[in-house]
């Protein structure tokens, strides 16, 4: 009798941990599945995009990032560049480069298996809050979102953001409900890391430990569960802020380009600055800026230089920061895709399935259009479900990017924690039109056309009107360049001047990629129409001093030198011009004066390595003390 109720025990505890484990197993593969359709979509994009001239020859703020890693990788070290930006980003793909030989596609790859793998985690947190269905239809949002796995296949830290922004939050309701060590720990280790590579969580972050620590319950001890938090964020902090100490002279985890970000967004002047192009200009505009008001000592000095700007602009122009905090919000919610640098829907000509994820029409965006409305709803009748840490990520992070400026790849964070709110509109929505709920009907479709409308209607935007597709091309022909890929640079720059024929800058870069060919007269021919523009100061100094180099190749040393001493009338403080100028003038027996030049060049630029040889040279032929060379 005892055997058969212990029989009967068995097969019932049996049951029961089969039913407990029959859920879990199933939400395991209903995460698979939603990361195999991500991932398949993502690799059909990438495979897309491979089209894409900028595939492997990587522009603006990717180039930036790309070559900081191959520098780091051939051991430069971590020089104040490195702090830059966010410190997470460049490292993560100084890692992948020093393992797979500098390999932007293995970057990539990377970068979309981890996108799918936000999908995966979007699902199982919509399944936490709202349950399995929603979860789902949150998962599916974010895997066929065609600007997450956009800027996920470029070389941008936008993917891993929207990885950490779910990782965090669920973390935070883990630590919450089950109170494990490592749950703690690995909260503040993620926080430490989302922190590193979008300073924009700090706020969320911190609101939320507040949170947490207000919602122990006062039985239990705080001090090692939120010594946890804190071991987690000091094997973040401590590494990064010594290696900052060692290239930058200051410990801190945040990126010195903090403050400048903070002013192009909040400034008299802030179209301006918004849409100014990479360049010359951008560094005489604002990278120039400091030391043109006698800050010229250390990157953190320009961060503060710049802080210090905004504050004057906020105490002497209050009305217009906040008319500026208002159109930013409005592009926060805006249905388009506010460009940065980038212009997402120009890419559409290179994947036929960016196209059909992401376009936009009268003013309408798809697909922010239809997110945003749908989860608006979700918060409206879901409210009491929402949990807090949910509400403080949507809230502190936009608060976060609308105090300083706003783009679409940093809207991108948002969207997984969007997607669930959506889906849980979706589903309530679904509810309410099949019970004919008549009165919540009509709030419904005066959410629907209020938001439509709000999102729709305001613009275009600063950042809208300009026109990014020339640019791209000469960007993208002047990375081929330097890589010696003469021919491909060609047919980037001739689209360029087909979309732009009056591009000063293009023809500059033209005359570079016909030098590399050998092809000189046309060269000069490009060269010459450059100057002829006259658009760009910048351009203007670099192609008399590049004409002159392609008529020293040539043997018109008269010609060169015109050209050379045109250059030192409009930038007398250009180092390599001035080397230059003393080569040629040596060629003409010039010999006195080719020394002068070297030693100009050598004070305006104590460690011009070739201009140093060429003196000592010179100087050693005379017969004189290489001591003298000095500037």
């Amino acid at each position: 009798m005892d055997e058969r109720k212990a029989e009967n025990r068995n097969e019932v505890q049996g049951k029961i941990v089969e039913d407990t484990e029959s859920p879990a197993n199933r939400s395991f593969w209903v995460a698979c599945i939603i990361f195999s359709l991500a991932l398949a979509i993502r690799f059909v994009y990438l495979y897309e995009s491979s089209a894409n001239p900028s595939f492997q020859a990587p522009i603006v703020d990717s180039k930036v990032y790309d070559e900081t890693a191959r520098a780091f990788v051939k051991g430069q070290g971590m020089g104040s560049n490195f702090f830059w930006q966010p410190f997470f980003y460049q490292f993560f793909l100084s890692v992948v480069y020093f393992f797979r030989d500098c390999s932007i596609v293995y970057a990539k790859v990377i970068q979309v298996m981890l996108g799918a793998l936000t999908c995966a985690l979007t699902y199982r947190l919509g399944e936490k809050i709202f349950g399995r269905q929603i979860g789902i239809i949150a998962g599916l949002i974010t895997a066929f979102y065609g600007p997450m796995f956009f800027y996920e296949s470029e070389l941008l830290a936008t993917g891993w953001a929207a990885f950490w922004a779910v990782v965090i939050v669920l973390l935070f309701l883990e630590v919450k409900e089950k109170d494990k060590s490592w749950h703690w720990f690995f909260l503040g280790l993620c926080g430490a890391l989302g922190i590193i590579t979008r300073p924009e969580f700090f706020l969320f972050f911190l609101v939320g430990c507040i949170w947490l620590w207000l919602r122990v319950p006062r039985e239990l001890s705080l001090v090692p569960r939120f010594g946890a938090v804190f071991a987690g964020i000091a094997l973040v902090i401590v590494p990064v802020g010594i290696a900052a100490t060692c290239a930058t002279g200051r410990f801190s985890i945040m990126s010195s380009s903090g403050g400048l970000n903070l002013y192009i967004g909040n400034n008299p002047n802030y179209c301006e600055t918004l849409t100014i192009r990479p360049g010359e200009e951008w560094n005489r505009m604002l990278i120039k800026l400091p030391s043109q008001h006698g800050m010229d000592k250390s990157v953190w000095d320009e961060d503060k230089f710049f802080k210090q700007q905004v504050i004057e602009y906020v105490k002497s122009q209050p009305f217009d920061f906040a008319k500026g905090l208002g159109r930013k919000t409005l592009e926060l919610v805006c249905s388009r895709e506010i460009p940065r640098n980038l212009n997402i829907y120009m890419f559409g000509r290179w994947s036929r399935l960016l196209r059909l994820l992401t376009w936009k029409t009268d003013g309408f965006g798809f697909p922010f259009g239809l997110i945003f409305p749908a989860a608006v709803l979700g918060v409206i009748f879901n409210w009491r479900r929402i949990p807090a840490p949910v509400i403080l990520f949507v809230i502190l992070y936009s608060l976060s990017i609308i105090l300083v400026f706003v783009a679409g790849r940093y809207r991108v964070p948002m969207v997984p924690i969007l997607a669930i709110l959506a889906a849980a509109g979706l589903v309530s929505v679904v509810n309410i039109v099949r019970l004919k709920r008549r009165r919540e009907v009509i709030i419904i479709a005066a959410v629907v056309v209020g938001t439509v409308l709000l999102s729709t209607l305001p613009g275009p935007f600063c950042e809208e009107q300009v026109d990014f597709e020339p640019e791209f091309f000469q960007f993208v022909g002047h990375g081929l360049i330097k890589r010696g890929l003469n021919d491909k640079a060609m047919e980037c720059l001739s689209e360029a001047l087909r979309l732009k024929p009056d591009y000063n800058e293009t023809y500059f870069y033209m005359g570079e990629a016909l030098r590399g060919q050998g092809k000189v007269d046309e060269a000069i021919e490009c060269y010459r129409k450059a100057l002829q523009l006259k658009q760009d100061e910048s351009i203007e100094y670099i192609t008399h001093n590049n004409l002159g180099a392609t008529f020293a190749e040539q043997g018109k040393m008269d010609e060169a030198i015109e050209q050379y001493k045109e250059t030192i009338r409009l930038k007398p403080d250009y180092p390599i011009v001035h080397n230059n100028l003393g080569t040629a003038l040596l060629k003409q027996g010039k010999v006195d004066e080719a020394i002068e030049q070297y030693k100009e060049a050598l004070r305006l630029k104590p460690d011009f390595a070739e201009a140093r040889k060429n003196l000592a040279s010179v100087l050693a032929q005379q017969g004189k003390s290489k001591d003298t060379v000095q500037p």
